[in-house]
């Protein structure tokens, strides 16, 4: 526990980072701080572990002698925070970077609660060229006009704001790509040598909940195609075995990031609770072995679900 190690994050349970249930800070800058406002805290309970996760890229020959200060105010009188912050983590799963072009990953997210934004930043690796922040509004067509922006893969600001944040308002994230030059194709994944990221990270107040911090559930816009949601069905069972999406982060199967990315924006709405109902009801029958055990299973235990995505076009 207080020694240094790897922090690769691979399978759940095999790493560091897969016990992680929260961030305090996150930054990619030489010098950062955050300071909350008065009577507002980010909480920590009694026995909790402290991770410090620091990547490094040094492109030289030599050793690289690298040394990380940080520093957290404690307050353990409960008198003096009124209200409990927390910490948007918001991790696109599907991204797809072919050699020789351009692309586009895109997430949006909901807000249930009234929230204010107090900081923001991005994440994405080194084809990245550009990156978005939006708000999109219960009822409106999507908002053109970033409240957040960001050119620079290895050192994107973090932004202060004090940003309100309507419940039922939809947080969307965009990362553009450029691999015009490149030779080999990038998928998510924690590499950033060899795979893609695109995230949003954001202190805010009063807290949500972990399951709107992460973005677990009522995920969309995954896609930048013209796929409708049958037709991205029909990739994903076509990828073979069963289907891994419907838990968020990890390194997923190019495949089935490759279906995603080709859905059109609106598909992925009626698409993943039919994944997830899938995952959870039809997973024996759905392994990849019998078409004719899945289609049932599917037509008895998410017949609405799939009665949704059968009727959805891109229009």
């Amino acid at each position: 526990g207080d020694q240094v190690v790897d922090c690769n994050e691979g399978a759940a349970g095999t790493s560091i980072m897969s016990h992680a249930r929260g961030v305090l800070y996150g930054g990619q800058t030489p010098v950062g701080n955050e300071t909350l406002p008065q009577g507002i805290g980010l909480r920590t309970s009694a026995s909790e572990v402290l991770i410090f996760q620091v990547h490094y890229l040094n492109a030289s020959a030599s050793d690289l002698a690298a040394t990380v200060n940080a520093s957290l105010t404690l307050d353990s009188n409960p008198a003096d925070i009124t209200t409990q912050a927390g910490l948007i983590f918001f991790y696109d799963p599907f991204i797809d970077v072919p050699p020789g072009a351009t692309a586009k990953a895109t997430m949006r997210c909901p807000i249930p609660s009234d929230i204010t934004l107090l900081y923001g930043s991005s994440h994405y690796h080194a084809r990245g060229s550009n990156y978005g922040a939006y708000l999109d509004t219960a009822g409106s067509p999507p908002s053109t006009t970033p409240f957040y922006t960001s050119n620079s893969w290895s050192s994107p600001p973090n932004q202060q704001m004090q940003l309100k944040v309507a419940a039922g308002t939809r947080l969307r994230f965009e990362c553009d790509y450029d691999n015009t030059s490149g030779t080999l194709e990038y998928f998510q994944g924690p590499s950033a040598q060899t795979n893609e990221m695109c995230m949003f990270i954001g202190l805010y107040y009063p807290e949500m909940g972990q399951p709107a911090d992460f973005c677990i559930s009522d995920q969309d816009m995954f896609g930048n195609g013209t796929a409708k949601c049958s037709d991205t069905l029909t990739c994903l069972q076509a990828c073979g075995g069963k289907l891994s999406v419907g838990g968020l982060g990890g390194s997923l199967p190019p495949c089935e990031q490759k279906c995603f990315v080709q859905s059109c924006p609106t598909a992925t709405a009626p698409l993943m609770p039919l994944v997830s109902c899938i995952k959870s009801s039809c997973s024996t029958q759905c392994d990849g072995t019998s078409a004719s055990a899945c289609s049932a299973c599917v037509g008895s235990s998410c017949g609405s679900q799939y009665t949704t995505c059968s009727s959805h076009t891109c229009n």
